[in-house]
């Protein structure tokens, strides 16, 4: 039986509502549509009526889409109150895909059972869900590093987790760490991250040259719409062909530069965003500090280390050399008790003090005065 919702006292109600309104038989035929939903979906409303309503579901969620409302049908057909989900998504007529949040609910018209779904627009609430998604992937990926080195893990190993944990950050397919060499004179990709770029570990670039080089002297990130064709890029031999949009971060720590961070897609993805480059540079940053906070401790640890040989070469002067010196002192001291050419007694007294000074200097190497 086919309902004229032109005649329907609640016609006039479902257009004076604020959400999208689509009723729809159990076979998913659509009756009726309101002209919310018809805003929200951007079809004319006769452009829908009859039309089944999986022509409102991306194609590669539509099988699914016929097996659950048959069996939400199945299963009675309950009132299902507004979904929070973060999947659900509206076709639209311009072929883009429209986050909305969705509720079913039975309805009996002329003696056809009928469903209403009421759907609403989900794009603001799905962009603070993502944000407070990418905050707590940030703070994670710095907790990850923080941890790491309070561990013990090597450095080596916490500059992979780095160049990783960046790249997952933005969901890049790229990333790159890229380290002045032990003189400076140049800077070396370290470490990578991502499908097929292993062979770009190692490779040379020029300080005055490159991008990574331009970010470390400027200190400010740098966002390249392509990398592949960016006149003021240095490639390496191993650079992805592919890559297009690339950002690269420096990694300051107080006045030092560790280095510089690079994520990258391929040339179909897009841009990175401003969000993006705010994680990736509080990222780089927090890593840097942790990064040198280490350095430190382990330089605190190596002067201990030497703190600990000099008192070890203190003792063994002290036990040899300088009792031996001492001693020899001594020795001489006493022979001044005899009969000896004044001469000779005043060299006696030379050799003596340079052995007492011999020891003092001995002592002030070893044990300095602050």
């Amino acid at each position: 039986m086919t309902v004229d919702f032109s005649s329907q006292p609640f016609a006039e109600l479902l257009e004076v509502l604020p959400d999208g309104v689509i009723v729809l038989t159990a076979s998913g035929r659509i009756v009726m549509v309101n002209g919310q939903a018809s805003e929200l979906s951007g079809y004319l409303p006769q452009e829908l009526v009859d039309e089944p309503v999986e022509r409102l579901v991306p194609a590669a969620l539509r099988a699914e889409h016929v097996a659950l409302r048959s069996g939400y049908v199945s299963n009675g057909g309950a009132a299902r109150p507004m979904s929070a989900r973060l999947d659900i998504v509206l076709l639209r007529a311009d072929h883009t895909e429209l986050p909305v949040d969705i509720a079913l609910g039975p309805i009996k018209v002329a003696d056809e059972q009928l469903i209403i779904a009421t759907i609403r627009d989900a794009s603001i609430r799905r962009e603070a869900a993502v944000v407070v998604e990418h905050e707590q992937a940030l703070l994670n990926a710095m907790n990850r590093i923080s941890v790491a080195l309070l561990e013990g893990y090597r450095l080596d190993e916490t500059f992979q987790a780095i160049t990783r944990d960046a790249r997952r950050l933005v969901d890049a397919d790229y990333a790159m760490l890229t380290i002045p060499n032990d003189d400076g004179s140049e800077l070396v990709i370290r470490y990578v991250d991502g499908d097929g770029i292993s062979s770009l570990e190692g490779s040379v670039v020029p300080i005055d040259a490159s991008m990574a080089g331009l970010v470390i002297r400027d200190r400010e990130p740098v966002l390249l719409v392509d990398a592949s064709t960016d006149a003021r890029m240095f490639r390496p031999p191993a650079w992805p062909r592919d890559a297009g949009p690339a950002l690269f971060v420096p990694m300051p720590a107080g006045s030092a530069m560790l280095g510089s961070l690079t994520v990258a897609n391929r040339r179909h993805r897009n841009l990175f965003t401003v969000a993006d480059i705010a994680r990736v540079r509080a990222f780089a940053g927090h890593a840097a500090v942790v990064l040198e906070d280490r350095r430190r401790q382990e330089e605190i640890q190596r002067l201990n280390v030497l703190d600990e040989d000099r008192e070890r070469v203190a003792s063994v002067l002290h036990s040899t050399v300088i009792a031996r010196v001492s001693s020899a002192a001594l020795r001489l001291h006493g022979l001044l008790g005899e009969a000896l050419p004044a001469e000779a007694t005043d060299r006696l007294w030379e050799v003596i003090d340079e052995l007492d000074a011999a020891t003092k200097a001995i002592r002030d190497a070893v044990f300095p005065r602050g």
